[in-house]
């Protein structure tokens, strides 16, 4: 049996009580509520926690709720509820509660108190009480939107809520970015990132932050490297492609022929040479004609095809050319009119896209295609062609292994990528 007590309109007991049965609460006398209790959990990393109901609860059934709450039994005070509700429904406790908003409604004869709570526990260890809640997930600050927005999650419980989704709504649609370069940035010169950096990335787009990558490797190429970070969007082949959640939003490709005369003309020049292409479409592929050492094949390249690029006529984002002489580079460069020609520092290797296709040029598409302002993307760079980048945003950041050039025109100059520098930096921003 469940007794609760009723409150008059100003909150105060009235010294009556209600028995509770399915459904009765319609019932309680005009004037009368009994105490409800919401309870929002907030996990320390940024995250929050919605839970389903019972589909055979005679309220809402199998909607979700964030997060959990119930009615306050007989003697209790609004936050001793909240306490015990919490527990019960997911076996969380904490002594961190912030009361946001309390509401009365008339139709269902209730009082609300509204809870936010913050947890610090392992995110594994909700329990679901029977009866009560099946299911259980934790979601960012988007998360909670597009659950507010859902036809299955309780409108007036977001309506009790609405000063603090409401607020989650305006960090969102001002949402910044951070964009990372991979080699010599968030890679490790092992070519892994950190586990300090991975959480500290992950703590940035907890809170509210865009993720993304920009990078002169292929996109296909890049997630063998990338796969725990899981970008919002991914920039690659230098520019030449950008992808948003997996959906290509701009390319920018040499056609087959113009591929084939590219090749013919470097071979011209250079003589036999190390080549690599990553070509465009829907079956985006990875094509080079060597074969490097096991170690740098396990490490640093991803999956590929072999070819000697003999009359090779697919269509590419990027050809790049392993050439040892700078002064034949040069020659090359000069006849390559309509391309963009730019070094790799970290070896011999130069990297040819269509011309005005850069780095940058793909944050302008991106940041069109997210109606956002490129004074909101702080960008980590550390090689000559991060440059460009790191002058356009709104904050550029060169790594501590970074060329002089490249910290010259950053804004700033953190530690170094084997020394968890981003992970440094971006815990600065929490203090």
């Amino acid at each position: 049996m469940e007794i609760w007590d009723l409150y008059d309109r100003d909150g105060k007991r009235t010294g009556e009580t209600w028995e509770r049965k399915p459904a009765n609460f319609l019932t309680i006398p005009d004037g009368r509520y009994h105490m409800v209790v919401d309870i929002l959990i907030k996990h320390v990393d940024g995250t929050y926690l919605l839970t389903k109901r019972h589909p055979d609860k005679d309220v809402y059934p199998g909607c979700w709720e964030a997060s959990a709450g119930g009615s306050a039994l007989k003697g209790e005070e609004p936050l001793e509820a909240a306490k015990r509700e919490m527990k019960e429904e997911t076996g969380l406790i904490s002594d961190d509660l912030e009361l946001v908003n309390v509401s009365f409604s008339d139709k269902s004869h209730s009082m609300f108190y509204s809870y936010i709570a913050v947890v610090d526990c392992d995110k594994d260890s909700v329990v679901l009480q029977e009866g009560e809640t099946v299911d259980y997930k934790w979601v960012d600050k988007e998360g909670v939107i597009d659950y507010t927005d859902s036809p299955y999650s309780i409108k007036t419980h977001n309506d009790r809520y609405k000063c603090i989704f409401d607020e989650y709504r305006k960090d969102i649609n001002d949402r910044k970015v951070l964009l990372f370069d991979l080699d010599g940035t968030l890679l490790r010169s092992d070519k892994t990132i950190s586990k300090e950096t991975l959480l500290a990335v992950k703590r940035c787009r907890n809170e509210g932050f865009y993720v993304g990558i920009s990078t002169s490797r292929s996109e296909g190429n890049s997630y063998k490297f990338i796969d725990s970070l899981d970008p919002d969007f991914i920039i690659s082949s230098g520019g030449a492609m950008v992808s948003v959640k997996g959906e290509t939003v701009f390319t920018a490709e040499f056609s087959g022929d113009e591929t084939c005369e590219i090749i013919k003309k470097a071979r011209m020049i250079c003589g036999d040479l190390n080549i690599s292409v990553d070509t465009s479409g829907e079956n985006a592929e990875y094509y080079r004609n060597f074969i490097p050492p096991q170690d740098e094949l396990e490490n640093s390249w991803g999956s590929s095809i072999d070819t000697d690029f003999k009359d090779f006529r697919k269509p590419s984002l990027k050809i790049c050319f392993e050439i040892a002489d700078e002064n034949t580079a040069e020659q090359l460069k000069d006849k390559l009119t309509d391309c963009d020609f730019i070094h790799f520092t970290d070896g011999d290797w130069y990297k040819v896209t269509k011309a005005g296709i850069t780095k940058e040029t793909a944050i302008e598409k991106l940041c069109e295609h997210l109606h956002i302002s490129i004074k909101d993307v702080t960008s980590f760079g550390d090689d000559l062609a991060d440059i460009g980048m790191l002058k356009l945003c709104g904050t550029g950041v060169a790594m501590g292994n970074a060329k002089e050039e490249v910290k010259q025109a950053a804004d700033v100059t953190i530690g170094s990528n084997d020394e968890d520098g981003i992970a440094y930096y971006l815990n600065g921003f929490w203090g």
